[in-house]
């Protein structure tokens, strides 16, 4: 019936244009026509991605299937920005142009907004605790993982502190809302308290931004420690880890942490990395010099024999 809260744990469809249309999965959403994230409470938000303008959507839980939905409810006007009443089989929303946009839901009191995001196209990381100091040329660019997505690996000192930049210039930069998210006015410097090797996530989709401090090391068949724990490595520079010692004929990997949450490989045998990527191959036993570099424009690494 209209209004019941009984999804925690379901699919919540989103639909935008021609429904008819094939429906392919994209990350967590369904491309412009169909979007889907699991959810387990009653209140919830995602980024959409390029939602056509001029056309329809609603919310359903399961696809091809209108037998549960919601959408706008009776005597409610849609306005991007601003929250409306959903109700269970109410009227369809018209996106007014095309563009990304970020939908909130709370089933648990029937009401949704949808709001136009911008997400930066770059980013760049600047501050005083990191190598790039205050000055914004300087700045180094994060790595893109998708749209509204960034990473970089990084050293920075002690209670060092540093902002995110949208471009190589003060112009529109972000900063801590003093609980790890990511704003533009009223954001004070982010800061971690020790000093260290770290790995900084930034999501415009959730609005938030993470820290990791990170020891990275050799594990795998062909290194000291097999594949029980890894081969502890040395910092070399700001971005760069470095490890000299015997290996026998076998495979390697570079992990951190002593977690395989955290590991890279190379899925090409090409010297470059990605992150959980395949075993690399050790053709003969003998005394190495290996050398991962995560640059902030590219992430690869050497082997080689001395």
């Amino acid at each position: 019936s209209q209004g019941k809260n009984i999804f925690y744990d379901s699919f919540v469809r989103f639909y935008n244009g021609n429904i008819s249309e094939k429906e392919k999965i994209i990350k967590n959403f369904l491309g412009n026509y169909i979007n889907s994230q699991k959810f387990f409470t009653p209140k919830f938000s995602y980024e959409i991605t390029n939602l056509i303008g001029d056309k329809e959507i609603k919310f359903r839980m399961v696809p091809g299937s209108w037998d549960v939905n919601w959408g706008i409810a009776e005597g409610e006007t849609f306005e991007v920005g601003k929250a409306f009443q959903i109700a269970y089989n109410g009227g369809n929303l018209k996106i007014p142009t095309d563009g990304k946009y970020r939908v909130e839901i709370n089933l648990g009191a029937n009401t949704a907004k949808i709001t136009e995001s911008k997400f930066p196209e770059q980013l760049y990381l600047v501050g005083g605790g990191v190598p790039a100091g205050w000055t914004p040329p300087n700045s180094a660019p994060f790595m893109k993982l998708a749209d509204g997505v960034f990473e970089i690996y990084t050293p920075i000192t002690a209670n060092g502190e540093f902002k995110f930049l949208q471009v190589q210039d003060w112009a529109g930069d972000w900063g801590d809302d003093g609980s790890g998210g990511v704003i533009q006015e009223g954001e004070s410097n982010a800061k971690v308290t020790d000093e260290g090797f770290y790995r900084i996530n930034v999501d415009f989709t959730t609005g938030k931004w993470t820290s990791l401090k990170m020891d990275w090391g050799v594990i795998g068949s062909a290194s000291p420690g097999g594949w029980d724990d890894e081969t502890a490595m040395s910092k070399l520079g700001n971005y760069s880890w470095t490890w000299t010692g015997d290996l026998t004929a076998g495979e390697i990997k570079f992990r951190a942490n002593h977690n395989w949450d955290y590991n890279f490989g190379d899925n090409d045998t090409n010297g470059t990395l990605e992150g959980g990527g395949a075993n690399i191959p050790v053709a003969e036993a003998g005394n190495y010099t290996i050398v991962m570099n995560l640059e902030p424009l590219g992430y690869t690494y050497t082997v080689i024999k001395n």
